[in-house]
């Protein structure tokens, strides 16, 4: 550990901390990955985001090359966007291991010769014929950012099982016994293999990343002498708040600095107090920078896990103290959230600075917009029930009409449980009415829960409501089941409706070309964009699929100038494909 020059700041908040950095927190995880890739065990490292693991990376990266050991790294952020195809991934991948181990290969020539061969099989013989060959000492690959593979529009499965191939070639080709591969991202084993025909990925040692724990963290208190007659007092109550969460402790270290006064002895956890409800707590959502709270919540709030379970569980977690933890996938995903932490056998909170944000109150918002019920719901039952009873459907044969349209101002009003009380309350008077069946599914949507939504707009469907077929369309595209889009949408645009509509004429005409594309038919997609354009032409989703469809043809002057379009009208759409539209935008 090198000696920290308390004359000036060096708390780093959040990104990685460079070798040999003042502020590293050495931790049992350091020790661990260090002795097992001496020992040339495969490891991954999978925990949320901000705990160490890029840093932990940079550090044991160069203590292994300073013992002779060839590492190489590959950032998948660097790797994959939105519209990468398997060649894109791997000779990406392999130019980046040409690059990180400076082997005397023309990439793209190398690839090209090959071209009879398939991606995964040119990655393979990359490895056995170029990387084993040419380096002849050990070998380290870092893969980090692996959750990058789950946003790609094709199955990765066979990449890591490619990782799996070079583990067991080690039984019969002494050289792969050289290379090892290490895993580091936010991720589970089971994401990384998704095909259910495949083997799983159960090669390697699991990393675990904890907190600091005051012993480790002492180096940090060097700095903290700056502003504190005790240092180390300070540093444990950074700690009683941070539970050692690495970059919620740096950002307190560096809070610490910036107080106008120094700390006195025994005023320790009364300043720290007031800090971290001050500068952290307060205001969170919009005091949050660099961004760490909101990324939890963003984490919880769009997970592939009903956000529903995520947030019964943890509030379970709260009033409990703990859990007992068993791997479900609830437990999985609320740990790689950063809420919380495993501790042998147990799941608990991960500190105090979490538990005070996302509290009972915090819950309870968020559940409240997203369950169906409430007390005042079960009341319009029973009163629903009753008026029922007593013949009421016959004087008012069609309120379920009205109580639809009054779910739909609820909806469109933010107000979701009402809305599902309402189409609830429809149903229940006219269970074959199939436009309410159009209006749950959109709630669910809403409420990240696609299965249900698909559902009821398959339901919706049998009963001929034209708006379903484009909305089950657009959870299929997202679900990468292009070909059945695309029938739904052809099927879509013949109906009556969207001949006279012309919003839900643009969306099928626009989710047509979207599917299309997305299978590489960039001519008719092309085809079906134009026409959404000319019949709205101040929307964004057209002008972002078409030029993409340009790009990918290679036409970059005429893509650029329809981006310009896009990237006019985008601020007015929230959805959140043309949020991931934009970043890609140039």
């Amino acid at each position: 550990m090198a000696i920290l020059d308390v004359s000036t700041s060096i708390y780093k908040v959040g990104g990685s901390l460079y070798d040999n950095h003042p502020t590293y927190i050495y931790r049992q995880a350091d020790r661990e990955i260090y002795q097992s890739l001496k020992a040339r065990e495969y490891c991954y490292v999978l925990n949320a985001r901000q705990t160490g693991k890029s840093s932990l990376r940079v550090q044991t990266k160069a203590k292994l090359q300073a013992e002779g050991i060839a590492c190489g790294e590959v950032d998948m952020t660097g790797v994959v966007s939105n519209q990468t195809t398997p060649a894109q991934l791997y000779i990406g991948i392999i130019q980046e291991l040409v690059n990180s181990f400076s082997l005397p290969v023309d990439c793209l020539n190398w690839w090209r010769d090959r071209r009879e061969l398939a991606p995964i099989q040119r990655f393979n013989e990359f490895i056995d014929k170029v990387l084993l060959e040419t380096i002849t000492d050990g070998i380290v690959i870092f893969i980090d950012e692996i959750d990058c593979f789950l946003s790609l529009d094709f199955p990765a499965s066979e990449f890591f099982a490619s990782i799996r191939f070079c583990y067991n070639k080690r039984s019969e080709d002494p050289k792969y016994q050289r290379l090892t591969f290490v895993l580091m991202g936010v991720a589970t084993p089971s994401d990384l293999i998704r095909d259910k025909n495949a083997t799983p990925f159960n090669i390697g040692r699991a990393i675990a990343l904890t907190g600091f724990q005051f012993q480790e963290a002492l180096p940090l208190a060097k700095g903290l002498s700056l502003k504190a007659e005790n240092p180390e007092n300070v540093l444990a109550e950074i700690l009683n708040w941070t539970g050692g969460q690495p970059f919620l402790t740096q950002k307190l270290c560096q809070l610490v600095l910036e107080l106008d006064d120094r700390i006195s002895r025994n005023r320790e956890r009364q300043v720290i107090d007031r800090l971290v409800r001050d500068r952290i707590i307060k205001h969170w959502e919009s005091a949050d920078d660099p961004q760490h709270l909101r990324t939890i919540r963003d984490r919880l709030l769009n997970s592939r896990q009903p956000t529903i379970q995520l947030l019964k569980l943890y509030r379970k977690i709260q009033q409990k103290g703990n859990v007992a933890a068993d791997r479900s996938p609830q437990q999985m995903e609320l740990q790689l959230s950063g809420l919380v932490a495993r501790q042998g056998d147990i799941l608990t909170v991960y500190n105090r600075i979490y538990t005070e944000v996302f509290d009972r109150n915090w819950i309870k918002t968020v559940s409240d917009k997203l369950s169906p019920e409430t007390t005042l719901d079960r009341w319009r039952w029973i009163a629903l029930f009753m008026l029922s009873a007593i013949g009421f459907r016959r004087f008012f044969p069609n309120l379920y009409v009205t109580l639809n349209d009054r779910g739909v101002q609820s909806y469109l009003s933010g107000q979701f449980r009402s809305a599902f009380w309402y189409y609830q309350a429809a149903l229940f008077l006219n269970p074959k009415y199939k436009k309410v069946r159009y209006n749950l599914g959109a709630l669910y949507e809403k409420k990240q829960q696609p299965q249900k939504a698909r559902t009821e707009y398959q339901i919706a469907i049998q009963g001929q409501v034209p708006e379903a077929y484009n909305n089950l369309a657009r959870l299929l595209i997202l679900e990468k089941c292009y070909s059945e889009a695309i029938d739904l949408l052809v099927e879509g645009l013949h109906k009556h409706k969207s001949q006279t509509d012309p919003i839900l004429r643009y969306t099928l005409l626009k989710n047509l070309g979207w599917a299309l594309l997305k299978q590489g038919r960039d001519r008719e997609a092309e085809t079906y964009l134009r026409e959404a354009i000319a019949l709205m032409n101040a929307r964004a989703p057209a002008y972002g699929l078409l030029a993409q469809v340009l790009e990918l043809r290679g036409e970059k002057e005429e893509a650029r100038i329809i981006w310009e379009q896009f990237l006019k009208y985008a601020p007015g759409d929230r959805s959140p494909e043309v949020e991931a539209w934009m970043l890609v935008a140039p």
